[in-house]
């Protein structure tokens, strides 16, 4: 199958092909192959609605750095679960806090999570850039770090403006139950935007991609990072 970019977003390039499953790690292979010049990402759209990405997604290899791009109107959200016990309540970080624990947290990801490549270090370098601009959800219990939430207002990989979520994190002390209340918590947050909101997960995440699914979002393109 001849690849045939379209119009290049950024140091986006676009590709479109007609259904989900013709994304093969051959294919793949030769795209990193021929990676064109000067783009960091290359992003494909699909003409078919993409279904049952997470059995699709599980052969696709985690080498070709490849993620699976998820949106939601704020009123498609949906946001059902326990109420925030009152012992959780928000705080307000400076921009050199946040920082610091977004780049703490993205290490402890990268270490743990053996899938991810070095493309995944070159892409928090990016997403640091965007901190600046970001607004972020902070929980405590009983004043003691809980959980943290970035989103921030950016075109995405197709040059239309969202509501980017940036970062999600919950410290490994908490309960399921205070699991989920902070995530009914974060969703209701989330809904307050106006924009279409945007969320990455990695082809071989398929929790968290089931995850999106049950909270009212559905797979809209493919981003493959250059491979570092």
């Amino acid at each position: 199958m001849e690849l045939k970019p379209l119009k290049r977003i950024g140091a986006y390039e676009q590709y479109k092909l007609k259904d989900f499953k013709e994304l093969s790690n051959g294919l793949l292979a030769r795209l990193h192959k021929e990676w064109p010049d000067g783009a960091t990402h290359t992003v494909f759209q699909f003409g078919d609605k993409i279904n049952d990405e997470h059995r699709l997604a599980k052969s696709i290899s985690h080498k070709y750095n490849v993620a699976i791009i998820y949106s939601a109107k704020p009123g498609q959200i949906k946001s059902d679960g326990p109420n925030l016990p009152k012992a959780f309540n928000e705080g307000v970080l400076s921009r050199k806090t946040l920082r610091a624990l977004f780049d703490k947290q993205s290490k402890q990801v990268y270490k743990k999570v053996k899938k991810l490549t070095p493309a995944y270090i070159k892409e928090h370098k990016l997403a640091v850039k965007l901190l600046e601009n970001s607004r972020h959800l902070c929980l405590y219990k009983n004043g003691r770090f809980a959980a943290l939430y970035i989103m921030v207002q950016r075109n995405n990989y197709l040059g239309k403006k969202c509501d980017w979520g940036l970062w999600m994190w919950s410290e490994p002390f908490l309960s399921s139950r205070e699991n989920n209340a902070m995530l009914a918590y974060w969703f209701n947050w989330m809904k307050k935007t106006r924009l279409p909101v945007e969320l990455k997960t990695r082809s071989f995440g398929i929790a968290a991609q089931k995850f999106m699914r049950k909270h009212g979002f559905e797979p809209k393109y493919v981003t493959v990072a250059k491979i570092v």
